[in-house]
């Protein structure tokens, strides 16, 4: 068990070397990423890194301390931007298809409304406005709620711009 433990250890300090991409979009702006850049970036640098561990010297890992602080922040920046804009994005799609869903729902209504006819037919029509109308409640309450996440997101993201 010992040695397995010792083996482990000798064999995980190279599994600590790794890569990674740094891309740049047309304003400048810099993400990493495990992955290959996405279509809007215009600038791909593939780098490697190797975390020596221990056998670095203690000078020179304090000296590189500052850098990797303001690597890991600049990365933690563009990880939340990169989320952000996904959430707005999500949330623009769902503000969209919530409209069509109510408009679909609801012209399908009008025209049941419009066709009751017979014994009984205002207490039915009036049963369909009802419907409507429960349907335009939940609507409103879906898109309110989905406009503030959109509101809370941009608001995020041009904080974490600035």
């Amino acid at each position: 068990m010992k040695y397995l433990m010792m083996i482990l250890v000798v064999a995980s300090n190279g599994a600590l070397a790794g890569q990674y991409y740094e891309c740049k979009d047309a304003q400048g702006k810099k993400l990493f990423s495990q992955m290959p850049c996405p279509s809007q970036y215009v600038d791909e640098e593939v780098k490697v890194f190797k975390d020596e561990g221990s056998s670095m010297a203690g000078e020179a890992s304090r000296e590189e301390a500052p850098l990797r602080r303001d690597y890991a922040q600049e990365l933690s920046d563009s990880n939340n931007s990169i989320r952000l804009n996904r959430q707005i994005e999500r949330s623009e799609k769902k503000l969209e298809m919530l409209r069509q869903s109510y408009e679909r729902d609801t012209s399908k209504l009008k025209v049941d409304a419009m066709e009751i006819s017979g014994v009984n037919a205002r207490n039915r029509a009036q049963q369909v406005i009802d419907q409507i109308n429960a349907r335009e409640t939940k609507y409103i309450a879906e898109r309110k709620k989905e406009a503030e996440t959109l509101e809370a997101a941009k608001k995020a993201l041009k904080e974490l711009e600035n």
